[in-house]
């Protein structure tokens, strides 16, 4: 049996605003549960809210084409007057015994796929500092000679934290996607999920790195970023050489660095900051239907 992942827990969806459909659904003459996560702007349905991808998740069982047929057919009659306009599945390495099919389920409905988004992550059991850039090891050594440490923070870091990765979007010219308050919440009231990072240089926090449990086997980083004053130790770098540690020494399989595009359109310099990390390649679908 598949762990629920995260983002379709009653916890995630409950606070963070996204809506579920939780039922059981009878097919060649099996009972199956299943959850489906969404949102909904001007009667359109898109999967997933404020995850960072939806679909249809299901603990056990059947996983044919047919199968993922049927129950977006079933979703599409529960979810009437609205329609189900887009679905965002996970990269592919993500549990692909339950999405792999479901692709193929949304092409057979007459959905389309919209553009494939560039995914990175880290196979833990696979990587080694020696897969990173030359530059980056040495940044790792000078970071250490700095008398750098990176340390899991505390509930008195939280708003430096997140005061820091503010600071570092806003000198780029963008802003976080994510308010202090909901920055601090998920990490109070989610603790089991959600941590922070730091890479610190004696009191001063040089880099962060916001992490979220997505499963039992995947950890994602879902923001990290560095003080501009520390930018030539490269405190990410550190942190992600100290995420692999950890997420080795808690059964992880896989530390998932997120998209390196928008809606299809590949970062150059960001994809070749996470390939310079040791990062493998994958693609994240999206899938659309006309209305």
């Amino acid at each position: 049996m598949n762990e629920q992942p995260l983002f379709w827990s009653d916890e995630y969806c409950d606070l963070n605003g996204q809506f579920k459909v939780s039922s059981t659904h009878e097919f060649d003459g099996d009972l199956f549960d299943f959850d489906f996560i969404y949102a909904v702007s001007d009667q359109y349905v898109k999967s997933p809210g404020k995850a960072t991808f939806g679909g249809i998740w299901i603990s056990d069982g059947e996983s044919s084409v047919s199968f993922f047929v049927e129950l977006y057919k079933h979703i599409s009659d529960r979810l009437k007057p609205l329609l189900v306009k887009t679905i965002v599945l996970p990269p592919l390495y993500f549990c692909p015994n339950v999405f792999d099919n479901q692709s193929k389920a949304l092409e057979t409905l007459g959905f389309t796929k919209q553009f494939n988004d560039v995914n990175f992550h880290i196979e833990i059991d696979n990587w080694s500092p020696a897969l990173m850039s030359k530059g980056n090891r040495k940044k790792i050594r000078q970071f250490l000679e700095a008398g750098g440490e990176v340390v899991t923070g505390t509930e008195s870091d939280y708003l430096s934290a997140y005061n820091v990765l503010k600071g570092n979007r806003e000198q780029r010219g963008v802003n976080i996607s994510m308010d202090s308050d909901t920055f601090i919440s998920n990490l109070v009231d989610l603790p089991r999920f959600y941590r922070i990072y730091l890479a610190k240089i004696g009191q001063r926090i040089a880099g962060v790195a916001y992490v979220v449990k997505i499963s039992d086997k995947v950890n994602y980083v879902l923001f990290w970023g560095d003080d501009i004053q520390f930018r030539n130790f490269s405190p990410v770098a550190s942190i992600l050489d100290y995420l692999v540690q950890e997420c080795k020494l808690e059964g992880f399989t896989h530390l998932d660095l997120g998209i390196s595009s928008v809606d299809g359109v590949l970062d150059y310099g960001l994809a070749r900051f996470k390939q310079n990390l040791g990062a493998v390649e994958t693609i994240k679908q999206t899938y659309g239907r006309s209305v």
